[in-house]
This record gives C-alpha cells, sequence and structure tokens, in this order.
C-alpha cells in the first residue's frame, strides 16, 4: 500500500498546534507526502452554511460532500478556531486526508467556532465547560455548539448515513473532546489529537512556568475582532532570528510586554498577567473535570515529544478511561512532535532515527485511525484495538499494553548521588549535596539551534552543551548491562537549598549513547551519534507552587525543602551498552520565562533589576537523599516447555508454539509490521467432554473425548478457548490465539484408551491481522468447494473409531477420484511409492525450504506422476495425483475415498485446518462458510448442542443471521441452539449463516443418535458427487450414494423440485438453472430408524 501523510485540516496553514506552531517554531515545515496523488475538492461539491445555534448565533460551516450520490456517507468533522477558508463556493481549496479517506469517501464538514473568522458570536478562549448540562436556550459551551451543529448536520446534509465523527489536532483537539461530552446521539466516534486540558500545565505554562514561544502566539492569535471576518492576524516581527538574544536583551522582563510590544491590544495576555497562579480564571477552564458520561468511542492520539501537547493528550486518556470504565477508550502514542503523525512520516526527529519500515505515521494512519472510523462510521471490521498502542523509541517498535500505565511495573527511584552517580540505592556517606550558580541573567539554553519559538527537536536534543555548563548538575548511571525499559509515570523528587526565595526547577531524564554508536542517515553534519545524550523527558515547575497551585509561597534562604512534580509519562528502553543521565537546572531559556530568583508575588510584574543570581543545592544524603521515582518494566519468566526448536519471533506466518501446565504463564512477545506486542498468558484449566463411543454394543458405557475446554489468562483477563474441529484461531486481546491440541491426545489416544489428559496443553499464537502460515501455502485441491460431500471424520481431533485416535491433519472426504492434488508449498520430496516403494503405498511428503513438512495421504496411487520420486524438487501448486483411494495397490473408489493432509512445523505436528483454511480463502471467491459442526454422536433424550460460532468470513466480517433447519421441522434464529432426538437414527441439522454483505453459506451437522441400550447397530455411510466446483447449468453431475446397513431402498431429492429418485449406487442429474441446491438422501436402518443425508450443491452462471 502506498504510504500516504495526511492533514485532519482543510488547509496546509492549519496542520499545526494551537498556536500555529509553525510560528512558534519559526521553522520551515518538512512535509513528506511520498507517492501522494494531488486530491483536491473536484472530487466533491462544496457548500456552506451558516448553521444556528440554540442561543441565534450562526456558526459558520464548509462541507465537502463526495460526487457519487450513488451511497451515503458518514460525517468527518473538525472544529477549529484557525479558520476554515478559503471562503466561497467557487474557491476550492485541496483537502488534506489521507489518500484512504478520499478513496474510502465521507462527508468532510468543517467548522469555524463560535466568534472566530467568519463564525458570529464572541469567542472565549478555552471556553468553560458548563458545570450542569441543561438544554437551555442561553446557555451554551463548546459542547452545546457541537451537539447543535452534528443535529443540523444529519438532518439536513444530504446522503448521509446518520453516523459522525469527530477529529482534529491541538486546539481542534480540545474541540472533538468537548464533542464526546453529553454527545449527540449521532457521534460514533472521536479522536482528540495531542488536546489542550488544561492552560496551567500544557502550552502557556507547565507546573505555572510560562513558555515564550507563545508570546508570538498570542500576538498573532489574539488579534480582537467585532464581526466575522476572513482576516487572520498579523505575525509578529522578531527583527532577529535569534530568540535568546530577542528576550534576553531587547524584551527583558516580561513587565516589559505591554510597553514595549503588546500596547495593551491583546487581551488574553492581560489575563494571563492578571491571573499568575492557579485560581478561579484557570481551574474553569480545566476540560478533565467534565469528562464524564462519554458514549462514543474515543481515540487518543500523540506524540512523546510533544512540546505543547503532551499533558492534555495523557490526562484526557487516563480522565475518560477512570471516568467512563465502559467506554471504548485507546491512546495512541508515537515518536512524534506536535502533529507529527499528521505532518511528517515519523522516521526521526532531529538526529534521532526511528522506524522507517514502515514509518510510525503511515503505520497508524493504515492500521489504527482508519480502521477506527470505519469501523464506527461503516460497520467494517472491528480493528479491535489494544487499550494502549505505544511506540517505544528506545527500541524502535510499537508495544501494545491492556492497560496504561502497563500492570507489570516495579516502582524504582533511581538516586542522585553526591558524586554525580545515578544509584537504585540512597546514599548514607560521602558528599551530601552539590551545588552551583543560577543566573537568570546568564540562562541556560534550551537548545543550541538559533530560533525564537519552539523547537521542536529539541525534546530528542543532544544534552551534551547543557552537561558542560556549570550550572547544570549531571548524574548518570554505569553502562547497562541489559535493556531497561521505563514505562508509565516519572516524578521527580528533590531536595534543595537556595540562597534567594524562589527559583525554577528543571529535570531531564537522558538516555546516553555508547561511544561507538554509528551515524545514522538524518545526523546533522556537525554532529555524531557517539556519545549522544538523548533527552527523553523533561518538564519544568516554578518552585513557588511545589505546594500548591492556587497558594504559592516563597523558599526559606538555605532550608532544605523538598519539591515533587510529575515529568510525564514515559516508555523508552535504556539499552544494553547505554547510560541513563538526570541533569538538573533552573533556568531553560529562552523556552520558560525567567525567574527572577527573588520572590515577586506576581512573577509577570518583575522588573529588570529584580533578577538576581541564587547559590543552589540539590541534596542527596539520608533522608534528604534526591530521587527520581520511576517504573521498570518488569521482565516475566519464561516457562521452559519441550516442544521443539521455538518457533522465530520475527517471522510472519509461523505461530509461536509452547506448552503449559496449569498455574504456569508464557510472556509472549510478537511482532508484525513493525508493530509489537507483549501478553502474560497464563494456563488455569482444563474441561474435557466426551461423547459415547458407537462401537460398542451393551452397554454404551466407553466415552469419547470430542473438545476440551481451556481457560486462559491473558494479562490477567480471563479468557475461555476451545480446541475442537474446525476451530479456527480466535482474535483476543491482538493476539490470535489456537489451542493446538492437548498433548496427551496427540500421545496417548492411539486405539486404546486415554490416560489422564487434563496435565497439558498446547498453543500457538500470532498477532491480530498476521496470515496463519505464510501466503505462499497453496491449497492443495483443485476445484474443490468447502463440505461439497458428506464425510463423518473431524478435522484434528479425537476420533472415534474401533477404539480411539487421535486424528492428526485434515480429511477432505467423502471425496470423488477425479480431483488434482497439487503441492501445498515448495520444497523436496521426502517420501514417495516411487520408485522403489512397495506399489501400495498411497502418501507423498514435501518438506519445504524452511520450516514445514506436508504429507499428503490416501491419493489414488494409479495416478501418482512417475516423475516425482524422493528427493525431487517441486513448487507449490506442482500437481502430484489425483484423489481416490488406494487398497491393494489399486484404486478403490467403494472403500472411504478421501485425502488426507498432515502439517508438521519444526518438528512438531500441528494443527492443519487454520493453515488450509486460510489457503482455501486465497485460493477461492467463498466470501461465508458456514460451519455447523461436522459431526456428533448422542444418545436418545440428552440434548445435544448446536454451534454456528466457529463459522467463517472472509476478512473476519461480521455475520448478520443464524438460521438452523431442524429435523424436527422447526426453524430457530439463533447462533446456538439445543435438539433433543427421542428415536435412534442419522439425523442431518441444516445451518444457513449470511453476512452483513449479503453473502449467504449453508452447512449440515450429522448426527448419530443410538438407544443405551441397543448399542451400534444403525445405519451410517456418506455420499459426495462430481464435479464440485465450477458446476454450469445443464452440466451432468455424478452422484454416488454410499450409505451403509439401511433396510430399505435409497431415494435421493436433488432439491430443485424434481421427482425423488431411487438411487442405487450411483447416478446422475443436470441442473437448469444456476443457484444453492439442497441433496437430501433418505433411508431407514436395521431398527426401523430414520436416516437423513444432507449436502449442498452450487450451480455457477456461464
Amino acid at each position: 500500500m502506498k504510504r500516504f501523510i495526511f492533514l485532519p485540516l482543510l488547509f496546509t496553514l492549519m496542520i499545526l498546534s494551537a498556536g500555529y506552531s509553525n510560528y512558534l517554531r519559526n521553522e520551515t515545515i518538512r512535509i513528506h507526502l511520498p507517492d501522494r496523488k494531488g486530491i483536491t475538492s473536484d472530487d466533491y461539491d462544496k457548500f456552506e452554511y451558516r448553521i444556528p445555534m440554540r442561543d441565534g448565533v450562526e456558526l459558520f460551516t464548509s462541507v465537502y460532500i463526495p460526487k457519487d450520490r450513488s451511497r451515503k456517507y458518514p460525517i468527518l468533522m473538525t472544529r477549529t478556531p484557525y479558520s476554515v477558508g478559503p471562503y466561497g463556493k467557487d474557491k476550492k481549496a485541496s483537502l488534506h486526508h489521507s489518500q484512504l479517506f478520499i478513496n474510502e469517501k465521507f462527508i468532510f464538514v468543517f467548522q469555524d467556532v463560535r466568534g472566530q473568522f467568519m463564525s458570529e458570536g464572541k469567542f472565549v478562549n478555552m471556553r468553560p465547560e458548563l458545570d450542569n448540562y441543561t438544554e437551555s436556550k442561553t446557555q451554551i459551551d463548546e459542547s452545546t455548539d457541537a451537539w447543535d451543529t452534528v443535529d443540523w448536520l444529519i438532518k439536513n446534509i444530504p446522503d448521509n448515513n446518520g453516523k459522525v465523527g469527530i477529529w482534529g489536532s491541538s486546539y481542534p483537539g480540545f474541540y472533538s473532546a468537548t464533542a464526546a461530552i453529553h454527545a449527540h446521539p449521532a457521534i460514533k466516534a472521536v479522536s482528540p489529537q495531542a488536546p489542550i486540558a488544561d492552560w496551567f500545565f500544557d502550552d502557556f505554562h507547565h507546573h505555572g512556568a510560562f513558555f515564550l514561544p507563545y508570546f508570538g502566539f498570542l500576538y498573532f492569535f489574539g488579534q480582537p475582532h467585532t464581526q466575522p471576518t476572513t482576516h487572520k492576524g498579523k505575525w509578529f516581527e522578531y527583527g532577529t532570528p535569534d530568540g535568546y538574544h530577542f528576550y534576553l536583551d531587547k524584551l527583558g522582563a516580561l513587565s516589559n510586554v505591554n510597553s514595549k510590544f503588546f500596547h495593551n491590544n491583546i487581551d488574553f495576555w492581560n489575563k494571563i498577567v492578571e491571573h499568575p497562579n492557579y485560581d478561579d480564571f484557570w481551574q474553569k477552564r480545566n476540560l478533565l473535570p467534565h469528562l464524564k458520561n462519554i458514549k462514543p468511542a474515543v481515540l487518543i492520539v500523540g506524540g512523546w515529544y510533544d512540546a505543547e501537547d503532551l499533558y492534555g493528550t495523557l490526562n484526557v486518556y487516563s480522565t475518560i478511561e477512570k471516568n467512563n470504565p465502559n467506554t471504548v477508550n485507546s491512546i495512541v502514542m508515537g515518536p512524534w512532535q506536535h502533529g507529527g503523525w499528521i505532518h511528517t512520516l515519523g522516521d526521526h526527529l532531529g538526529n534521532v532515527m526511528f522506524s522507517t519500515d514502515p514509518d510510525p505515521s503511515t503505520y497508524y494512519q493504515e492500521h489504527i485511525e482508519f480502521p477506527f472510523f470505519m469501523h464506527y462510521l461503516k460497520d467494517k471490521k472491528d480493528p479491535r484495538l489494544a487499550e494502549a498502542i505505544m511506540y517505544d523509541p528506545g527500541l524502535n517498535k510499537w508495544v501494545e499494553f491492556d492497560q496504561w500505565p502497563p500492570a507489570n511495573l516495579e516502582k524504582t527511584r533511581l538516586y542522585l548521588r553526591g558524586d554525580g552517580t545515578l544509584k537504585y540505592t540512597s546514599q548514607s556517606q560521602g558528599q551530601a549535596y552539590r551545588e552551583f550558580i543560577s543566573d537568570p541573567n546568564k540562562p541556560v539554553p534550551f537548545t543550541e539551534d538559533i530560533v525564537h519559538g519552539m523547537a521542536r527537536k529539541y525534546m530528542t536534543d543532544d544534552q551534551r552543551f547543557a552537561s558542560r555548563r556549570p550550572d547544570v548538575l549531571t548524574y548518570q548511571t554505569d553502562v547497562l548491562h541489559q535493556d531497561v525499559t521505563l514505562a508509565g509515570k516519572s516524578i521527580a523528587n528533590l531536595y534543595i537549598s537556595i540562597s534567594q526565595t524562589d527559583a525554577d526547577w528543571v529535570v531531564k531524564l537522558i538516555d546516553v549513547y555508547p561511544d561507538d554508536a554509528k551515524d545514522n542517515q538524518f545526523t546533522s553534519d556537525h554532529q555524531h551519534m557517539a556519545g549522544y545524550e538523548q533527552m527523553v523527558r523533561s518538564e519544568v515547575i516554578r518552585g513557588r507552587f511545589r505546594n500548591s497551585y492556587e497558594k504559592p509561597e516563597p523558599f526559606v534562604p538555605m532550608k532544605v525543602t523538598q519539591v515533587r512534580f510529575p515529568l510525564q509519562d514515559v516508555l523508552h528502553s535504556f539499552k544494553k551498552g547505554h547510560r541513563i543521565m538526570i541533569q538538573v537546572q533552573n533556568t531553560w531559556f529562552p523556552l520558560v520565562d525567567r525567574n527572577p530568583q527573588k520572590y515577586i508575588d506576581n512573577i509577570f510584574k518583575a522588573k529588570d533589576s529584580d533578577f538576581v543570581p541564587s547559590i543552589n543545592r540539590v541534596w542527596s544524603k539520608g533522608k534528604e537523599a534526591s530521587y527520581i521515582e520511576v517504573g521498570i518494566l518488569k521482565q516475566v519468566k519464561n516457562y521452559p516447555h519441550d516442544c521443539g526448536p521455538p518457533m522465530p519471533m520475527d517471522e510472519p506466518g509461523f505461530p509461536f508454539i509452547f506448552e503449559l501446565n496449569p498455574g504456569e504463564s508464557q510472556l509472549i512477545t510478537r511482532n508484525y509490521k513493525g508493530r509489537t506486542i507483549e501478553r502474560i498468558i497464563k494456563l488455569d484449566s482444563i474441561q474435557l467432554f466426551t461423547e459415547p463411543n458407537y462401537w460398542f454394543r451393551k452397554p454404551l458405557l466407553q466415552q469419547n473425548y470430542y473438545k476440551a475446554r481451556v481457560d486462559l489468562e491473558i494479562s490477567g483477563k480471563a479468557v475461555v478457548l476451545y480446541h475442537r474441529p474446525y476451530q479456527m484461531p480466535v482474535t483476543i486481546d491482538g493476539l490470535r490465539i489456537y489451542i493446538e491440541n492437548i498433548k496427551q491426545w496427540d500421545e496417548s489416544a492411539k486405539y486404546g484408551k486415554c490416560g489422564d489428559m487434563t496435565k497439558q496443553v498446547r498453543i500457538a499464537v500470532c498477532m491480530e491481522n498476521e496470515p496463519w502460515g505464510p501466503e505462499y501455502i497453496v491449497f492443495p485441491i483443485n476445484d474443490y468447494r468447502w463440505r461439497s460431500a458428506v464425510y463423518y471424520n473431524t478435522w484434528s481431533s479425537l476420533v472415534p473409531f474401533n477404539l480411539l485416535y487421535y486424528h492428526r491433519g485434515e480429511d477432505y472426504g467423502a471425496i470423488p477420484d477425479r480431483l488434482e492434488v497439487v503441492s501445498p508449498v515448495d520444497g523436496k520430496i521426502t517420501s514417495s511409492p516411487l520408485p522403489d516403494g512397495d506399489g501400495r503405498s498411497n502418501a507423498i511428503s514435501v518438506e519445504s525450504n524452511d520450516y514445514f513438512k506436508c504429507r499428503l495421504a490416501h491419493m489414488n496411487i494409479e495416478t501418482i506422476r512417475k516423475e516425482y520420486t524422493v528427493g525431487t524438487e517441486v513448487k507449490a501448486g506442482t500437481v502430484l495425483a489425483e484423489t481416490g483411494m488406494t487398497w491393494n495397490g489399486q484404486r478403490n473408489q467403494k472403500d472411504d475415498p478421501h485425502l488426507h493432509v498432515g502439517l508438521t512445523l519444526k518438528g512438531i505436528r500441528v494443527g492443519t485446518f487454520p493453515f488450509l483454511m486460510e489457503a482455501y480463502l486465497r485460493k477461492y471467491p467463498d466470501q461465508v462458510l458456514a460451519i455447523a459442526g461436522g459431526y456428533r454422536f448422542a444418545i436418545t433424550g440428552e440434548p445435544v448442542e448446536l454451534d454456528a460460532t466457529r463459522s467463517i468470513t472472509r476478512d473476519n466480517l461480521p455475520l448478520k443471521s443464524f438460521r438452523w433447519n431442524l429435523s424436527n421441522g422447526e426453524t430457530v434464529q439463533a447462533l446456538k441452539t439445543t435438539i433433543i432426538y427421542n428415536q435412534p437414527g442419522l439425523y442431518s441439522e441444516e445451518l444457513i449463516v449470511e453476512s452483513n454483505e449479503g453473502y449467504q453459506d449453508r452447512d449440515f451437522l450429522y448426527v448419530r443418535v443410538f438407544d443405551l441400550e441397543r448399542g451400534r447397530n444403525i445405519a451410517s455411510g456418506w455420499a459426495y458427487y462430481y464435479p464440485v466446483r465450477g458446476i454450469k447449468p445443464g452440466m451432468e453431475v455424478l452422484f454416488w450414494n454410499r450409505l451403509d446397513k439401511t433396510t430399505s431402498d435409497v431415494n435421493i431429492n436433488f432439491g430443485d423440485n424434481s421427482l425423488w429418485y431411487k438411487i442405487s449406487k450411483e447416478t446422475t442429474h443436470k441442473y437448469e438453472k444456476a443457484g444453492h441446491y439442497v441433496i437430501t438422501l433418505k433411508s431407514t436402518g436395521p431398527e426401523n430408524e430414520p436416516v437423513t443425508l444432507k449436502m449442498e450443491l452450487i450451480v455457477e452462471n456461464d
């Protein structure tokens, strides 16, 4: 698939954060759009509306509707304060959405929020949400505006399907989150991306410290207008590219802003100055307390290196999760800057390189965002997104968790020692503190680059320039001897003392590369990765807020004081050979405004003369030991099991196979297409189910096992799976899981009694969407159709026959002897009746060049190609022989004609059904495969469960209906039902399934019912026909009857309104029309019991 990068706003200008982040960082935006064809609104009709709100205010809205009006479309809406221009129906702008969305077709809606650009009303920054939701005509907030807009859209926009998705990044991410509060019932999915949550902790402030890059944004964004306008604000002219020089020398203290530059024209700047503390003004703008009663599915998206809204992303997720436990709520965190999943590939940030094949942005768009909206807005396949999909930049891979922070974390303290080391234990002796002079008139730069805005790459920048400064304290570990993964929350807990009365505290978590680290393709010319000190996480707190954000307080000079604050969540693996470093400093300029270090009640009113140096200490000893609290992802013990060589974890299609005893666990680490997940699978118990063994006459006491229930825990969540015929792998929590077999069934069930069968289970796993078996496997029968003939054997399960045996493969039978058998894989023939066999064997084994060995048995020996002797190389799809039955070296169509296919994977006999079923779906176009269960044995008077849960659809699309047409004349619409037989006999229970797309299929469950006293003396047998695929109207079809022990004539009905026909061994019939036909054979058995056999035949159009 081509790699497309999309912009979720209408115009290229609007790809950035709350504050036009290109302006924040004064850099040229690198937008990578590989292989992307130009998609313009020529594919859409553009409409402009003024949508009335409940208070009469009208909001300007642009709507793009696909020109193809042959179907209905869902609505995808973005609400923005940044303009939806250009305005005018004839001015068609490019739709910068993912090519995936463009091709699939949505109705795209963009709205200027209240009071912005062409919308009426008064604009309020981070408009407070109503405390009590009401339908009042006068009380409004952003949630009510979203509700009113959606209600108007679904009632007035033609060709919409009544479903709405909301998305937006940064400030539009805030509006997306508000739309989820008391959401309109049409809103099915919401994706707040890098959303603002609370401006005292992200964007403008970080723990009360003001971020200077928003100075220019306030000038641009805060210019007032009194009526709707298309005019955008003016950019601020710095007069120099050097932000360090501008803010230190040209501006000076923030008290100079109005007198030198803003001149009291920027209202929101005045509000910031008037509210230096976390008072009611800011608290009312805190979105988090209002994130309750969330009904739509939610997908939160953010970047680990988001310099603006990392706090908002993480806390919007955690708050929704806490307040709405039953809401679908997932979070995605990639190696991105602010909005990087939109306008970059995410393959690097600055000098640090991430994964490139696929790059993180493409992976996110194709495998997460697009499937999310397709499912909730177009009823497509459920992507079953993990709770937390996180990119580990240290390992350059995606990792999935079933909760965030992860459950298996070990809280650990990294102590800042007086000798500059970083240890897991505190010190009781040695140097008690380290000190430095912090001078706000010579502040520590936050980057070596010459910028006046938010240099995005600073969040991965090399910190060696800071390590060399005397006013930065550096602590580091020894070289790591194994990978250490930090995950979840990290908290700085400092004990400090200062000679003045106020100070900011900056803490940085850093990954130190080894001295032999190699440069990568993105390494700057003046830089090298050897010894690189990559910033992983960093945060600042204004020290006056250490105890309360509402009530600041000064420090007591030289008194040891605790300063504790969060550094934001992290997921980063520090690799073997690297070091972990912590840096502590007081200034971070011009990212953060300078603290005068002399306590001023309102720091925004400090004068240039108030800025003074301070002698500051960080304490390391005893009860005053400073530390960073982190979560280390615990390594779970892998229990060793004797299951042959382990399957490689990085080869798609080869399942990882392991064995467990009850109470044991296995850590699964699986990677597919750049995505990695870790799960812990624990076996709780095994329960076996039996049915009567029909080979004993009186009494019927011998029981045979026919399925097993396996109770597992997957990362702490209880899961029930089954080992039984026709079972495909089940997708749970990002894994495809298959109960291979109960090991004792394989070892003990060999024509005799089974021993203790509950000790051990064998399990195979792949990742969700990963093929079960490499896609080069070819289905081994040409011109075959699923269950085209009746057969009583099972697929990969216990078989009651004579005594008991374990069936180690797939039997395709009863099957006519005229179908071509082909090699499923490329490989070498390792066994054959030719040229030196006994002339009676009917099996060929092919061993592939990697892991597979395939055995094809019970073919017609007379048709085995003479050239395929032992040692011959064959290609997948090569015709080896034809189906049939060999008996005493000769073709024998009478005795049980079938084809047996068995697979061995690295010496382990594996359940063949999933491998061959996926190969079947690759080879044949069937959309739906009904699975009624094959066969059952039962006793009169006992209920038999009919179960359609194993039915299969291509691409796992949902099934709409299940209908059972029962032998007792009843019709039941249900996935499962039960039936009781009052008389022995052979019964056929018909299952019909239908998908949402209208595809239909049927299958039959054959039930042999015995009387406990009479034993096995009832009729049995099978029937089949040829050809089985490609039957056309007027073509002659040959039918075989192989019912045994019938005591009356066998009659056949061809299902096309023709008369019943008496059949001896075989007959022919022609169908005049295309269609699905049910063939029925009827007779009676030795005890006058009913015998009914049914099968389906499909006649295709010419």
